[in-house]
């Protein structure tokens, strides 16, 4: 699927085909956005043939399977960005955007539907997009702070999912929360690996000075890249709380752990009087010890007072 934004500076007027094909292109100076969904051959061909753009980066946006990056081809910029999405409960995805950009036109190429992309849409109407007026550079850095804002709805939701994990470990100690953990954990290590180089590429937008990225742009790609600075950072916190709540779930099996065996002992010490009792008066003896005597009537009776006497003792340091 094609969709094509051209600007016209002679007439000010811009022109949207929301289902365009590759001979609605024009081939001018005119401003353009070209936003290719689910590329073909016959699509890669052609833009190869009209706006030369290189084999090497035209491999690398049908392979789908690249790092965050930026390379410069003369004239025109190549940039590589991921998005994250969400597919189930404490797993995310990771898609690609392929960008190819100079002062005439921004090719825009993915393999799924972004919201990103729908959402520059959206929120600027066709028939006053000042965005193509205001140059391809105004436009990119949109579409880049869509990019990256929209990270910030999936740290809030892997946030609330932390919070439950913390309420279940204080009420019932949630057997699943390890698995659960160690799989939000996974989610926010994919996310680092994949915002850290990201970073890079936007430091890069706002400091280096191209012909492509006016000055006034490049200040805006520097709070998109404070925007990323400030996710990479959430995501070591959110890390670090796992950590901690991990390092709490196990201090309270090991208490209860150690609960467990504390009133085990406590059991077998209130019986052990009872035990030798019976251990030593179950012996085969030609004279029982004590027989016809008081101190046996003694001897048993201290060896049923004691566990009673223990348990009060044990009850008063408060060990049961």
């Amino acid at each position: 699927m094609i969709r094509l934004l051209t600007y016209n500076s002679q007439t000010n007027k811009p022109e949207y085909l929301p289902n365009a094909s590759l001979d609605d292109i024009p081939i001018s100076k005119n401003r353009m956005w070209i936003d290719i969904e689910a590329i073909s051959n016959d699509e890669i061909n052609y833009l190869a043939d009209n706006f030369s753009l290189h084999p090497l980066a035209l491999e690398d946006t049908k392979n789908q399977n690249q790092r965050p990056k930026i390379e410069e081809y003369g004239d025109y910029i190549f940039i590589v960005l991921h998005t994250i999405h969400f597919t189930k409960p404490h797993s995310i995805k990771i898609r690609e955007i392929h960008f190819f950009f100079n002062e005439n036109f921004l090719i825009s190429i993915h393999q799924h539907p972004e919201q990103s992309i729908e959402s520059v849409i959206e929120k600027n109407s066709i028939s006053d997009f000042c965005l193509l007026r205001s140059g391809i550079d105004s436009l990119l850095h949109l579409v880049c702070d869509q990019i990256v804002d929209s990270s910030f709805p999936i740290l809030d939701g892997i946030s609330k999912e932390i919070a439950k994990l913390e309420s279940s470990l204080w009420k019932d100690q949630n057997k699943n929360l390890v698995e659960s953990t160690l799989s939000i954990k996974r989610a926010l290590l994919k996310m680092k690996r994949t915002l850290s180089p990201q970073r890079d590429v936007f430091q890069y937008l706002s400091r280096y000075d191209s012909k492509f990225i006016s000055e006034k742009v490049r200040l805006y790609f520097r709070d998109v890249f404070d925007h990323l600075t400030r996710i990479h950072e959430s995501i070591e916190l959110e890390r670090d709380l796992l950590g901690n709540l991990l390092d709490a779930y196990f201090s309270l099996v090991s208490q209860k752990t150690n609960e467990t065996v504390k009133n085990l002992t406590l059991v077998s010490f209130i019986f052990l009087p009872l035990t030798f009792l019976t251990g030593f008066f179950g012996m085969n003896f030609t004279n029982i010890p004590f027989d016809n005597d008081s101190l046996l009537y003694l001897t048993i009776s201290l060896v049923g007072i004691l566990p009673i006497g223990f348990l009060i003792y044990f009850w008063k340091r408060r060990w049961l």
